[in-house]
């Protein structure tokens, strides 16, 4: 395991902390797993692996969350925005650390957790062998234009590589099964909601990217979103589904390069 004294570059993963309920619970678990050892300080426990810091755990909910560097924590938390993502702790001091800021990307909102055409997919997976037979069957093209695959995400099929670096995993590899059934398994549209609630207070200024041709998540749901807003831009992208990277790259550049050119506002 190597040690890094430098800062990295921007986007490389730095660091994982883990939000649950009970943390002695979890100190018990990755212990038992990983070989863990665990130290305390004021921002919460840091787990060891042979004396080095590996990971830490803190009180609370939203499970696993990757820290990335950036050069700039204020900067990022703006253009996060103006992608489409939501802020949902701004940029702050972690003790000598440096800034960090917590970000929620969109999609999933509201009452759409899952989406209807996937909800089939919550009870099938705690079939046994269910998660192994779904990724075994999305491997010819048709399949994959199915509506529960890319389908209704993708207005236009990518490339089998890109569409590998999606599924392969999951064909590979029984614990990436046994976590996707656990994700679907658990979703719940309480999450969304309070989450929206808590964005109402959200008070910068908030870019929503959104396809105009949505249809896992109509853009009557951004309406809404950016009315629940202090501060919001709604900017419907054209002749794309939900996933508008794939869809139309160029296009979400280009939104999101005008609204961090804007000039900054000052809420209250």
């Amino acid at each position: 395991m190597s040690e890094v004294n430098e800062n990295q570059l921007p986007g490389t993963p730095t660091w994982l902390d883990l939000h649950v309920p009970d943390v002695t619970a979890a100190k018990a678990y990755y212990g038992r797993v990983f070989g863990w050892e665990f130290g305390e300080s004021s921002l919460g426990t840091t787990c060891l692996l042979r004396g080095l810091p590996v990971a830490g755990i803190r009180q609370g909910t939203g499970g696993w969350r990757a820290h990335l560097a950036t050069d700039d924590c204020d900067a990022t938390a703006k253009a996060v925005v103006a992608a489409g993502g939501s802020v949902v702790e701004e940029p702050h001091e972690v003790g000598d650390l440096g800034r960090a800021a917590v970000v929620l990307t969109s999609c999933d909102l509201y009452d759409r957790f899952p989406p209807p055409v996937f909800k089939p997919l919550a009870a099938l997976v705690k079939v046994p062998g269910a998660t192994w037979l779904i990724m075994q069957s999305l491997r010819p093209r048709f399949a994959q234009r199915l509506p529960i695959a890319f389908g209704w995400v993708t207005k236009r099929l990518p490339e089998p590589a890109v569409i590998d670096s999606y599924l392969a995993p999951g064909r590979s590899s029984r614990g990436v099964r046994r976590d996707l059934g656990k994700v679907f398994g658990s979703v719940d549209a309480r999450y969304t909601i309070e989450a929206a609630e808590k964005l109402k207070s959200f008070r910068k200024p908030v870019l929503l990217a959104w396809a105009a041709e949505d249809k896992l998540f109509p853009v009557e749901y951004a309406r809404r979103l950016a009315a629940d807003l202090p501060d919001a831009t709604l900017e419907e992208i054209d002749d794309s589904y939900t996933f508008i990277p794939e869809d139309q790259p160029e296009r979400l550049a280009e939104a999101i390069a005008t609204f961090v050119r804007r000039p900054a506002t000052v809420s209250a």
